[in-house]
Formats: structure tokens, sequence, C-alpha cells
């Protein structure tokens, strides 16, 4: 309470008759005030014959002077109340020494105050700062009624000695209310405000569901987030499905569950009448059977369509399908080029494609291409290798330091220095490990281990130990490898079936080889026999 030596300057004094709540009186409904979260007010009537009579704590909005009382709105769940007037001592009203915890929302109170005449003191003008720090930073901080500065989650307020009372409000947060000495030493007090937020928690049963509250996308799939206490639409969207939505009511402090149940969807159908017969036709990456065909239970909206067929140039278009009605696609496709050479550009050093007439079918525009092998070629694009189709389709990306043509399905490719093969939907079958690989030949690739070479088979097995310096791929069931410089033959079981002793020997070609011994060239058989 103030100082003593204050009473002089207000010559009266107001003491507590009365503080009592009154369940009959209907006026906190009647009449309703709300707080800045929307919350319903208590109203507190005081009775005082005075006037200029000023309140602070938790008071919403302005005091409504009546005859020979005042209207005074508050939070609910506020515990005190400060009376102060320029004619009496201020009063600081504790509600809960009067067994009231706290003010309940809609209801009514009574305080009755009596004024009687101060004894004087002496006097004293003893002041004092309160510093405050407040959480959130944009709070709202009033003390002894009146609102203060916040700068950056400070306060900075210079107060005669005696006790006051504050509250602290943000939108989002509960408020709190207090009460702080202020005498001959400088005041501090922290005030971190509770979050006034609940949780909603939202899954959708139908994966990728696009979540929205209140109009707003907030995620995909499910959502957790806090939101202030109120009451929501969920709903969740897709295109080609109907919307589903809930209402929900978020409660402070409390979380609610949201489980958006199967979104069903709308579709239509589409016609694929295309030749030749039996094309195949793949809509958004996935089959759909061969021409012609009805296809039903499309979702609205755009689909990619593919059809293809061997000897012709694939198409792709585009089908718009609409709610329970029938789109069609129709047309021939044309026979693709065959026989298409690589050639290089004198003007642009660029490689492209002709075919066996001399037209150009595939741009010159890499910086290297092979021949066709198994309907894909390698071409080098940006220093990286990758691989096209005959229709110049780019069906392997160039992201490759340095590759091979495909082999029996199988292509080797280079990785950070390291060698393994894919497959030609692009997938690593076997990881980038060696120190070098060649394509598969008769079920075989030769590999280079910690500089020597090996055969493995398409399991990543190492049929063939790494041993030998140099080697070559089999061909009619027999391999040439080098041994202390020269060079003899291998069967598929690792059996030396020629000696190794001739200074070169070539590939194997309906039984015989040709070979070199001593500058000489000649002819041998599968058994080592000199053969014309």
């Amino acid at each position: 309470m103030l100082l003593m030596a204050v009473t002089a300057a207000f010559g009266q004094e107001a003491k507590v008759k009365r503080v009592e709540p009154c369940p009959m009186d209907l006026s906190a409904s009647k009449y309703q005030r709300f707080d800045l979260n929307g919350k319903a007010c208590a109203l507190v009537r005081v009775e005082v014959l005075a006037n200029d009579v000023q309140f602070s704590g938790s008071v919403v909005g302005e005091v409504e002077h009546r005859t020979g009382e005042y209207w005074v709105y508050m939070e609910g769940g506020s515990k005190m109340l400060r009376i102060s007037s320029g004619t009496f001592l201020p009063v600081m009203i504790d509600f809960r020494e009067y067994l009231i915890e706290a003010l309940m929302p809609n209801c009514t109170y009574v305080v009755t105050l009596s004024l009687h005449t101060a004894a004087p003191a002496p006097a004293s003008a003893g002041m004092n700062y309160l510093l405050m720090t407040v959480t959130p930073a944009n709070a709202r901080v009033t003390v002894d009624g009146k609102e203060r500065e916040v700068r950056n989650g400070s306060v900075k307020v210079l107060l005669r000695n005696g006790t006051y009372l504050y509250h602290v409000e943000a939108p989002g947060y509960l408020p709190e209310d207090g009460q702080v000495m202020v005498n001959n030493a400088r005041a501090e007090r922290a005030v971190s405000l509770r979050s006034n937020k609940g949780t909603l928690s939202v899954d959708a049963a139908t994966p990728g569901t696009e979540i929205h509250i209140n109009g707003e996308r907030v995620g995909a799939g499910s959502w957790r987030g806090e939101l202030l206490p109120d009451t929501y639409l969920v709903e969740g969207r897709l295109p080609g499905y109907r919307n589903a939505e809930q209402v929900v009511t978020v409660t402070s402090g409390q979380t609610a569950a949201v489980t958006l149940p199967a979104l069903r969807p709308i579709t239509g159908s589409l016609n694929v009448d295309y030749e030749p017969v039996g094309s195949s036709i793949t809509i958004d990456g996935a089959a759909r059977g061969t021409t012609p065909a009805v296809i039903d239970n499309l979702l609205v909206g755009t689909h990619s369509v593919t059809i293809a067929a061997d000897g012709h140039t694939p198409q792709t278009l585009t089908a718009t399908i609409s709610e329970s009605e029938m789109a069609t696609l129709t047309g021939s496709l044309t026979k693709a080029a065959t026989n298409l050479e690589p050639f290089l550009d004198q003007t642009t050093d660029k490689v492209g494609y002709k075919d066996e007439n001399g037209n150009i079918v595939i741009p010159a525009k890499y910086d290297n291409a092979d021949e066709f092998s198994e309907g894909l070629a390698r071409v080098q694009i940006n220093g990286k290798y990758g691989f096209i189709d005959q229709t110049d389709k780019l069906v392997i990306p160039a992201k490759y330091d340095d590759a091979t043509s495909f082999s029996e399905g199988l292509a080797a490719v280079k990785i950070n220095g390291k060698w393994g093969f894919i497959d030609k939907t692009d997938k690593l079958v076997i990881p980038a490990k060696y120190d070098d690989g060649v394509w598969f030949s008769e079920g075989l690739a030769r590999v280079k281990i910690n500089g020597k070479r090996g055969f493995i088979d398409k399991t990543d097995k190492l049929v063939i130990p790494a041993k030998y310096d140099e080697a070559w791929s089999f061909s009619e069931g027999l391999a040439r490898v080098k041994i202390n410089g020269k060079w003899g033959v291998i069967d598929k079981t690792d059996k030396l079936v020629i000696p190794a002793k001739y200074d070169f020997v070539r590939e194997f070609k309906n039984g015989k080889a040709e070979v070199e011994l001593n500058s000489r060239w000649f002819y041998i058989d599968k058994n080592g026999n000199e053969v014309k």
C-alpha cells in the first residue's frame, strides 16, 4: 500500500464493506462485453460515493459511471482489482480473500466501499522505477490502470512508492494480473504469458490430400499446428476427387483431432483407337492395355497418354477427361526410321544420326555418339553420358562420367571413378565398385580389380578371379588373357585351353583365331593347332 506520508494528499480512506457474487443479477449476460480473445467478461459493480474513480487490472473497455456505482467489466479469470481516486487512498481488492477464486464470465459481482476521513501523516516524496520484461514482446501492459509503452518487450515506469496492480495481455495468449511494490529500491518483474492456443491434428485417408483450414492450404497428407480457440472448417482437396470437409472446435490448451475420410473420385472414360492394332497404351506412366480400347474410371482432368508399337515412332498425347463423359484419341503411328548411323557435322563438330538414305533423322547436337545397340545409343552431353532411343528421346539422363553400349540388356557406367552396370530402366543392378568394366558377352563381363582382370556374371558373382594382366570378352566360349606378357586362351571354367605363349591373339570367329608369334601371323583352332 502507499506510504502513510501520502495520506494528507487524499484526505479520505476507503474501507471494503462487501465483496460478493450476485447470482440473481443478470446484468453481465444481458449487457455483455467481450475481451480481446472474444471471451465474455465478468461485471463488477463498485458501489462508492466518489467521483473520478479509477480502476486498474484486467479491465475491458470503458468504465460506466452510474448513480452511486461504477460498472467495471473484467476478463474472466481475473483475481484482483485496484481502485483509486484523487480523494481517497487506493484500495487493492484480492477476490480470493473473499472466497472468490476467479471472476467468472457472464457473472455479476458487487464491491461496496465506505469513505472515512484519514489521519494526516508526515509528508514524503519517495519515488522509484518499475522495470518489466514481457513475453511476447508485443504484449499490451497496463500499470495502475494506465497503458504503458512497451519497447522490445521492456517497460519502464517512474512511480510513487506503493503497491500497484499490473495487467499484461496479448492476442493468442492468456492474460496475467499481478501486483508489485515500489519502494526505495527499484522494482523489477518478468512476465511470460502462456499461449491461449489449442492444437489441431489432421490426417487424410487418401494419400496426397491437400489440407485447407478456413480456405487456406496448410499441408498435404497430414498436418499439425496451433490455432486460436475457435471453430474451423477443415477441407480435404485433390484434383479429380470430390472435397471432404469437417467442422472442428479448437479449445485452449487442448488437442483436437480430425481424420478426413477417403475422397470420392470423379471419373470419365477414354476411347483410344490407334493403328496399328495392338499398340501399347501408357497413361501417366502406367500400362493400360493395347489399342483399340475403352478405358474407364479415369480421374477428371488432363492425362499424358503414350501409344507405342515396334517399328513405329511412339506418340505422347494429352487427353482431357470430363465427369461421366468419354474422350477419344484416334490416329496412326508412323513407321520409325531404321539403320541409323552417327555422322559428324564438320561445321559444328557435333554428332547426329542419318538413315540408310542419308536423311538426317536426329540433328547433330551431341558432343559424341555411338551406334545404336539393342535399341539405344550412348551419347555425350556437356561431358556426361546418357542414352537415347531412335526417336531421339533421352531415356537415360546424361549423368555418367563414362559408359559402354548396351549388351545383353546391361551397360557399364562410370560413377565417381568406379564402374558398375545399369539396365534399360537406369537401375544400377551391379554397384559401381570396379576399377574398369566393359559390356557383357555370353553372360560374362570383364572387370578390373586392383590392376588385374577377371569376369563377373549378371548376379555380380566373380566367376573367374581377377588375376590376369589383361583380358578380352568371351567369344564362342573362349576369352583371350594375358599372363606375364604373353597371350593365351581360357574357357568359362577358367581353364587355360591354349597356353599363354603368343605375342597377341585375336577374337575367335567360326572356330579359329588369328595369332602373332615371333612377328609371324597365322590362324589356330580351338585346340591351338595351326590352320589355314
